[in-house]
């Protein structure tokens, strides 16, 4: 038996004819249903997992299911009504970050509470469109303030700090902690890093990402974005490998600067601020992040592209302290 596959699981309950009840919930106008949320689901028996909300084709149309696609497929509208097909249940959204669903699983009612992961957003990564290089420049030791976060409350605990290693191969970037542990994920663009790593691997569309790993026992959806050469912030959500009903979910956040920053302006690293990084910035001119060889050193107005703009802030005034260049002022 698949054991984490929610419907696997009901294959082991007695068959009951349950009268499935519409829940009645004021939505909001304009949800945006996609994202990853942690469900507390009741019913036949109970537990917690992540649960994710992940557009199919057809308009209004979503997969709602579990991190190894066990789920339903159904509609839901701009205001948050929810409709699962073959007329096995519905529900709706109570606001854009919360909603519940009642299905009739092989006669069996549950409810699904769901509320999106703390500090997450619609465009969580959950499925990878388009790895790019890594950018080297984002190698090194970090200084990282570590949050834990209560996966469904977002009650934050005390902020611990520690160091962390940076490596990067490939399309991938690698975290590593003091203790040995990492985080593994392949860069979708110029400032995201996307993490995925399920165990058994579903395959199909909720398969692991290809380069994305972790080296302890525990299945990991994740998200890194630079929001410039020198600070990121990262959420790891975690879910133990356990029969469904057993599992328990862990949620971080990492708020990291760069141990050694590099200087503004320097884009290729050698901390040092010179014609050398001028010309790469003109090479860079018309490229965003969506772009294999975008690099975010260069940008330096920080709005996801390289043009003009930042080559006049390069030749600003924020430059005349550092080497290569003669004072302007």
């Amino acid at each position: 038996m698949y054991q984490y596959n929610f419907f696997s699981t009901l294959r082991l309950l007695p068959a009951v004819t349950l009268v499935l009840s519409a829940i009645s919930v004021n939505a909001g106008e304009n949800i945006d249903p996609r994202g990853i949320f942690f469900n507390r689901f009741s019913g036949g028996f109970s537990g917690t997992e992540w649960f994710q909300t992940i557009p199919i084709a057809g308009e209004n149309r979503y997969s709602l299911n579990d991190i190894f696609g066990g789920g339903f497929n159904g509609t839901i509208t701009s205001d948050g009504v929810i409709t699962l097909d073959g007329g096995v249940g519905n529900g709706s959204f109570s606001g854009p970050d919360n909603y519940v669903i009642m299905p009739n699983i092989g006669g069996t009612e549950f409810t699904f509470v769901n509320n999106r992961a703390p500090l997450t957003t619609p465009d969580f990564p959950l499925q990878l469109n388009s790895p790019r290089p890594a950018n080297a420049l984002l190698a090194g030791t970090w200084d990282n303030v570590l949050e834990t976060i209560d996966p469904e409350t977002g009650a934050m605990g005390p902020p611990a700090s520690e160091l962390l290693t940076l490596t990067t191969d490939g399309d991938t970037l690698r975290i590593t902690d003091p203790g040995g542990l990492f985080f593994q994920g392949v860069f979708e663009n110029g400032v995201q890093v996307a993490f995925r790593r399920i165990v058994p691997d579903p395959g199909g569309p909720f398969a692991s990402f290809p380069g994305s790993d972790i080296n302890f026992a525990q299945d990991m959806l994740g998200e890194t974005v630079f929001l410039n050469v020198n600070e990121f912030v990262a959420f790891f959500l975690l879910q133990t490998r356990a029969p469904l009903g057993s599992q328990t979910q862990q949620m971080f956040r990492f708020t990291a600067s760069r141990v050694n920053p590099l200087p503004f302006g320097d884009v290729n690293g050698d901390q040092s601020v010179d014609a050398d990084d001028r010309l790469l910035i003109e090479m860079q001119l018309g490229l965003d992040i969506d772009d294999d060889d975008f690099n975010l050193a260069a940008d330096l107005d920080g709005n996801g592209s390289i043009n003009e703009i930042d080559l006049a802030l390069f030749d600003g005034e924020e430059t005349i302290f550092l080497t290569g260049f003669e004072e302007t002022a």
